[in-house]
């Protein structure tokens, strides 16, 4: 059976802030058992490759960072590391199982919301994502059973774009006769 999570929101806020998901993060294992659980928003972000989590939030729930990443993004790379944490977390209200992804660790304050976290690329590899902007409508479909961890392909230090090669012409009877002059 397929899951799915669907929203519709007024066009002009789906422009403004994005598509935006209910989020359940779960603390660490290694967290006092009395911790609960931080709810918010997480925006789904498809020009992001991977997903990540508020760096205080990481913190609050007990995580503790199993390496670290340089980013590049639109400015350039980042100057110091970025933590990756092993993070748990739901969409509340959706069909989904709890998710396990490595989640790079960020400062997530923005001037209009506070968000969690950050769904990337890695997110979008269980399903999809269906974006109607006129509408204001937005859905993930994830097929019946969705995997329990993503597993994001590790890529070369630097990724080069592939060489498009023009392709030959096959010559045929009918192209070969042409710009031929007649006698």
């Amino acid at each position: 059976m397929t899951a799915r999570y669907s929203n519709q929101i007024d066009p002009r806020a789906l422009l403004e802030l994005g598509p935006l998901v209910k989020v359940r993060v779960y603390p660490s294992t290694s967290a006092p058992s009395n911790l609960q659980p931080k709810e918010g928003l997480a925006l789904i972000d498809t020009g992001a490759s991977r997903s990540g989590i508020c760096k205080t939030i990481a913190a609050d729930l007990h995580y503790n960072p199993v390496d670290f990443v340089r980013i590049a993004h639109a400015n350039g790379q980042s100057e110091n590391p970025n933590p990756i944490f092993p993070v748990k977390f739901e969409l509340p209200g959706s069909r989904f199982k709890p998710f396990e992804l490595l989640l790079i660790g960020f400062d997530l304050r923005f001037q209009i919301l506070e968000l969690l976290m950050l769904l990337g690329r890695d997110f979008l590899l269980f399903g999809q994502l269906l974006y109607h902007g006129s509408s204001g409508f937005y859905e993930i479909i994830i097929p019946a059973p969705p995997m329990k961890t993503a597993v994001v392909p590790q890529l070369p230090k630097t990724v080069q774009p592939p060489v498009l090669k023009r392709a030959k012409k096959k010559r045929t009877k009918h192209n070969k006769s042409r710009g031929r002059k007649k006698k």
